[in-house]
Order: C-alpha cells, then sequence, then structure tokens
C-alpha cells in the first residue's frame, strides 16, 4: 500500500493550501505532582496529538488542525474551532489552542523540542508532495528552501532538506562548511548537516564484541529520559553444565536439570551483561502468548494389562503370580471380556481388526488428553526509528549494529568452530523500574532475526551524508527456557503482578 501524500485543497483560510496526511506528534503531558527533597513537582506522562498541517504557499503560513474521527473512525471536515497553531516565517507559533493536548503549547514554543522538529520535517514533506500535485514535479532542495520561506533556520536550509529524487544520480548540494564557516560542526546542531565522509558510517574504537561501554545505555530518542522503555542487554551464550548432579539438595541442581540455570543465579536470574544496552520506547502490539503441549492419548484394557505386567517386573513383584492373576481375572470375567481377549488374539493373528467385524465395536481406548511437553514463548517488536540530527544519526545506527552483530555466530580463531551467537535480557521498565502492568520476560532470549526497512516511507529519501531519512527495525525472539509455576513466586510472592 502507498503511503498516502500531501494533496492540495481549500484551507481554512479560503486559500489553495497543501495539506498533509494525517500524522502523529509525541510528547510529555503533565499528570499531577509528587513530592522530592521537600519540593512538589510535576509529573509527566507520553501522550500523542493525531493533527493535519495546511501550508499556504503564497503566505508561507503553516497551521496545525486537530484530525477529528466519527464513531467509524473516518476522518471529518476540518473547522476553525480544530486550530491548534499557526507558525509563519519568523518561525514563531501564534493562535496556539491546546486545550486538547495540555503540554503541547510547552514543547512547541521550545524551537529545539522534538515536537517542533517532527513538524518541520512534516512541513518539507508537505510542501514538496503538494508542489509536485500542483506542478507535476519534485521541487529541487532551492525551490523547497525558497517555497517555504524559513531559509534562516538551519532546518529549512537547502543542504539540511532531504532530496526525494530517485533517479540514482548524486546529486551536488553546497556544504555548510563553504559558507564561511557558518554550517555546524558541532555534531549535535541542524538535521544532519555538516557531516565530513563517512561520519555516520565508522565506529572507530569499538570492538566486535562487546558494543559500547558496560553501563552505558543507547537510549533513543535522545534526551528522553521519562516514559516507558523496552531496555535490552547482549549477554554470552552458555552451555548448561552437570552442576551439582545426584546430590538432591537442590532441585535445580539434579541430574533431571542438567544444572539448571546456566547464565546466573538460580534465584533471581542475576545475568551479566556484555558491553552496553539499549533502551527503546515502547511501542504499540506488545503481547505475549502462553502456550503448553496437551496430546490425545490411547491405552485399551490389552495393553493396560501388558503395562501392568511391564510395572511388575520393573519393580521386583512376582511376574507369574501377577500373570496367574491376569489369566484369573480373564477366565472370571464376564462373556464381554472373553469377547475381547479371544478377538483380540486371533486379530493380531491374521492381521485384521476382527472385534470390529465380528461384533461391530472397539476395544475401549480410553481416550484422554494428555500433558506432554512446554512450549517456548516467542516475542516479536517493531520500531521506527527517525533521526533528527547528526548525533541521533549516529545513535540510531548504532543500535541496528548492536542487534545485528550480537546476534551472528563467531568463528574460533582457527575458523574449526563457530560459537554461538549472543543473547539476550529483555525487560519492560515504567518510570526506570520493573513495568508492574505487562508481562515479564524469562531471559535470555535468542534473537532469531532482525528485519530492516531502509525505505519505510514509501521512497528512497536520505539526507546529504546518505543516511536514510527513517529506518524501521523488527526483531523476532524466543526464549531459551519455559516457564514453570514455581518461577511465578519467586518473581513476586505477593501475587500482585502479572508475573510471566
Amino acid at each position: 500500500m502507498a503511503k498516502e501524500k500531501a494533496k492540495v485543497t481549500t484551507g481554512l483560510d479560503g486559500r489553495d493550501n497543501y495539506q498533509s496526511p494525517q500524522f502523529q506528534v509525541k510528547y510529555q503531558k503533565p499528570a499531577g505532582t509528587y513530592t522530592r527533597g521537600g519540593q512538589t513537582r510535576t509529573r509527566y506522562e507520553n501522550a500523542s496529538a493525531k493533527l493535519v498541517l495546511q501550508f499556504d504557499p503564497v503566505t508561507k503560513t503553516s497551521v496545525l488542525v486537530n484530525q477529528r474521527l466519527d464513531s467509524n473512525g473516518a476522518p471529518l471536515p476540518l473547522v476553525d474551532s480544530d486550530k491548534v497553531a499557526s507558525v509563519g516565517m519568523d518561525g514563531k507559533w501564534t493562535d496556539i489552542n491546546t486545550t486538547n493536548f495540555p503540554g503541547l503549547d510547552k514543547e512547541l514554543q521550545n524551537k529545539n523540542s522534538r515536537v517542533n522538529k517532527d513538524i518541520d520535517n512534516q512541513i518539507i514533506s508537505t510542501y514538496q508532495e503538494g508542489y509536485a500535485e500542483q506542478f507535476g514535479s519534485q521541487p529541487d532542495r532551492a525551490t523547497t528552501e525558497t517555497g517555504i520561506g524559513r531559509s534562516t533556520e538551519k532546518r529549512f536550509q537547502a543542504d539540511a532538506i532531504p532530496s526525494k529524487a530517485s533517479t540514482g544520480a548524486k546529486e551536488e548540494y553546497a556544504s555548510p562548511r563553504s559558507r564561511g564557516g557558518q554550517g555546524n560542526t558541532d555534531g549535535v546542531g541542524g538535521v544532519l548537516s555538516g557531516l565530513s565522509q563517512g561520519d555516520l558510517n565508522t565506529f572507530k574504537g569499538i570492538p566486535a564484541k562487546p558494543i559500547g561501554k558496560s553501563g552505558d545505555d543507547l537510549r533513543y530518542p535522545i534526551g528522553n529520559v521519562d516514559g516507558d522503555f523496552i531496555r535490552f542487554g547482549a549477554i554470552e551464550y552458555k552451555a548448561k553444565s552437570g552442576g551439582h548432579q545426584g546430590t538432591g539438595e537442590d532441585k535445580k541442581g539434579t541430574v533431571f536439570s542438567a544444572g539448571g540455570s546456566r547464565f546466573g543465579d538460580a534465584n533471581g536470574r542475576k545475568l551479566k551483561i556484555i558491553g552496553s544496552t539499549v533502551s527503546l520506547p515502547i511501542q504499540s502490539g506488545i503481547q505475549d502468548s502462553v502456550s503448553v503441549g496437551w496430546n490425545e492419548d490411547t491405552m485399551n484394557p490389552i495393553q493396560a494389562a501388558g503395562a501392568g505386567l511391564g510395572k511388575a517386573l520393573l519393580e521386583g513383584d512376582e511376574l507369574a503370580e501377577k500373570a496367574s492373576a491376569m489369566a484369573s481375572d480373564v477366565g472370571n470375567a464376564s462373556d464381554e471380556m472373553k469377547t475381547l481377549v479371544s478377538n483380540a488374539m486371533v486379530g493380531k493373528a491374521v492381521g485384521s481388526n476382527v472385534l470390529s467385524r465380528m461384533t461391530g465395536g472397539i476395544m475401549n481406548p480410553n481416550l484422554e488428553l494428555l500433558f506432554q511437553a512446554p512450549q517456548l514463548r516467542p516475542f516479536s517488536f517493531s520500531f521506527r526509528m527517525t533521526p533528527r540530527d547528526v548525533a541521533e544519526a549516529k545513535r540510531v545506527k548504532k543500535i541496528i549494529r548492536f542487534f545485528k552483530q550480537n546476534m551472528t555466530p563467531q568463528r574460533s580463531e582457527a575458523d574449526l568452530f563457530l560459537k554461538a551467537p549472543n543473547v539476550f535480557q529483555i525487560e519492560y521498565l515504567h518510570n526506570g523500574k520493573a513495568h508492574p502492568g505487562l508481562n515479564r520476560i524469562k531471559s535470555p532470549c535468542a534473537l532469531q532475526s532482525c528485519n530492516v526497512d531502509y525505505t519505510s516511507e514509501g521512497t528512497y529519501m536520505t539526507f546529504p551524508d546518505g543516511t536514510m531519512v527513517s529506518y524501521v527495525m523488527n526483531l523476532s525472539f524466543m526464549e531459551l527456557e519455559p516457564i514453570y509455576a514455581d518461577e511465578y513466586d519467586e518473581v513476586d510472592a505477593s501475587q500482585e503482578s502479572i508475573g510471566y
């Protein structure tokens, strides 16, 4: 399905406007207060607003409008009362009305907020797509810069605007460093502008294993310290050892458990993280599925009798005495038992189902559903990462490398053997602690697949240095060990959490 694009329409001001598809901005909204160190502070929580943007190519004004939906989820016509805010060529927001989105006004007034950067990117995209619909061709960078009219801001300078051209040819653009030293050279400001060749593609000083330094947290987006996250840590794979086999002192260390946990102590599973961790915002679609293997099983009377003889032999009972008792049971039994035994024996001799043919019946199979084995749980995650500046571009590429490199097998020095890839600890965090409203994942987990979509916007778009405008990373994990009932009590004896 093609990505929806901006269109030419009549705006709320009555003029021809370029109107974007519905898009979402995420921000922090006030959610009460708390006291720390004797001071009352405001608590914030994650929130989002679904908006559309109308850009007037004559006045060069952008208007944010709250996109309301009807009961069926279809968009309602935009009206003046749904206006959220306007921004002109001076880059200042006016007519701010965020009654429906408390906290968004603060983000709009902060020129360097993520919300402003998201909206600026949307303005660029809306202008380019609206222009293409109106004139039948894509505007180049210079036309986009002039058309938006905010070239005093670095994000709207031609060399910082991504190209939507898909010709495959390398497009020339002026380097910010050629403008009398006015370009971005600190690696932070601007949208991926002012980069030297290879700035975003090298990871000097980082060994193959592990990624980053122990204790570092590769968090995306950068600077967002609040909210809920999924944290991943790489762990060296270890084969299970024999443990205290045969002692009988600890069920997790007997011969039947092959040594118990191989990654940490049995109580609490303290796992040793290799290198840095990765923290990503919790996305939609979080779910788990717990299943247990149950299969049908049968045992007819003849099989039951044979099982009785086998049990007697293993337990040291008098086998002859047991067989004699069974023969006596058959001899003294009803005609039904005699029919069953005689037809079963004849059937075995001639290789046919004599009982069913002669009597129209079968032996009672005693069909029953029996437990077979536990099942391992799979987990899938999808993360969209859109770099908004130089530092975040480096972070996004480093995160993708983190997963890809840790999930691949390792060669021995002589290339005779392959070592198992690293495995991963996964945990949901709410305000820096274990999430109380989500399940726990029994770490470690194996990363079975990592799929990255480099053109998730539906077309090939890059920043001047070649970094993709957006990345979508899909991860598929599976727990290495099944969940057992006693582990729920080890996690939470109070039974107030979901547990696993």
